[in-house]
């Protein structure tokens, strides 16, 4: 079960690495990492997490885990 609360994720691409932090509370999540800003939505059911997530680049430079995407809805 997902509680309410600051996650931080590390994560490794083809072409480098990166950190990322999302907070999630009362069915809202957002956070941001090196190059993209995320907020949308999350609902949790028991052992199952399911998230509506808008991107943003908030700076030039490398790809993101999501690709070379401006923004994104997912």
């Amino acid at each position: 079960m997902l509680k309410d609360g600051t996650y931080a994720a590390w994560f490794t691409m083809p072409f480098g690495q990166d950190t990322g932090i999302a907070h999630v509370a009362d069915g809202k999540i957002w956070g941001r990492d090196s190059v993209m800003t995320y907020s949308g939505s999350c609902e949790v059911d028991g052992a199952h997490f399911t998230a509506s997530v808008t991107t943003k680049r908030h700076t030039d430079g490398q790809p993101t885990v999501f690709g070379n995407d401006q923004e994104l809805e997912s």
